[in-house]
């Protein structure tokens, strides 16, 4: 099920996003649940570089169709997470670590596209 956590104009388009903002909150049991019609996955994180600057830094996770791909720019090559579990472990981490916001991205279902365009 999507939740429409996002801005309004993302209400009228066929995709919707369930955010998560807290390890405690995203258990694997609920993140499970949000794979559901999902394609893929946007994660923010906080850097800091040499100079103790606070930044932000967006990169995605593709899903495929038995696996996700972690597409972060800051990477050599795309790297493989072959499973929800190892997903979540992941995830997990970049929340303790970096206080990463997660956007699980998923498609609506065509009934809901159609009743927000008519």
């Amino acid at each position: 099920q999507c939740l429409d956590t996002v801005p309004d104009c993302w209400l009228w388009c066929s995709f919707c996003a369930q955010h998560f903002a807290n390890a405690s909150a995203m258990t694997q049991e609920k993140l499970q649940e949000a794979m559901d019609g999902c394609i893929g996955l946007i994660v923010n994180i906080e850097t800091v570089n040499a100079w103790v600057f606070k930044g932000k830094h967006w990169f995605s996770i593709v899903r495929t169709d038995d696996s996700f791909l972690n597409m972060d720019s800051k990477l050599d090559s795309p790297v493989a997470i072959p499973d929800v579990q190892e997903l979540h472990e992941f995830l997990v981490r970049q929340m303790a670590s970096h206080h990463a916001h997660v956007f699980v991205v998923g498609r609506k279902p065509p009934s809901e596209v159609e009743s927000k365009t008519s």
